[in-house]
């Protein structure tokens, strides 16, 4: 099966990077600030203060990862924007498939997930094939475990809600927020 990357949603992941304090999980251009020593601080003070900069040592770590990663990733992903891609993958005993790439896959974050979409994609001609669409975004929303009926409810009640989001994303965050896979929902709305 071919697959083709998103270019809306790569560009909105793009802008999220370049935000400082990053958004709906992805780190931003800016690590954690250190707590600064304050003069005239006691000596419970300046050791909760030195506390608090050692653990803000070790988040400055695991962000420079996170931020190298996204960066890496987002390279690699912008030379095959408007190319075709096939994944090779391995098949475990039960059946299910693997891809073998580990940079970039239909597997991984959720963010990398949400820019993967079919190169020949069928369009929807039924309501029961647009009720389907409707489950699986419910389910990147978070209510998985609701009855079928439930969820199809739950997205057509907010349908011009969430057409507004896919226009302009960015402004909507505070609902893409509520999502259990933010990137995977708007990739569905």
């Amino acid at each position: 099966t071919g697959y083709k990357i998103c270019a809306e949603q790569l560009a909105f992941i793009k802008e999220l990077s370049t935000f400082r304090h990053g958004a709906l999980g992805l780190p931003g251009h800016s690590g954690p600030e250190l707590p600064p020593y304050v003069e005239g601080m006691s000596d419970d003070e300046r050791k909760a203060t030195r506390r608090q900069r050692a653990l803000c040592y070790a988040q400055r770590r695991l962000w420079r990862g996170q931020r190298t990663r996204l960066l890496s990733n987002l390279s690699i992903l912008n030379h095959y924007r408007c190319k075709e891609v096939f994944f090779n993958v391995n098949a475990d005993f039960r059946g299910r498939l693997y891809p073998e790439a580990e940079v970039i896959s239909y597997q991984g974050p959720d963010w990398l997930r949400s820019l993967w979409e079919f190169s020949e994609g069928q369009p929807i001609k039924t309501e029961g094939d647009s009720d389907w669409l409707y489950i699986h975004a419910a389910n990147c929303y978070g209510l998985s475990r609701e009855p079928y009926h439930h969820r199809i409810a739950f997205i057509r009640e907010r349908l011009e809600l969430y057409r507004v989001c896919v226009f302009d994303p960015v402004v909507c965050l505070h609902i893409l927020e509520k999502a259990a896979d933010p990137f995977r929902f708007l990739a569905a709305i």
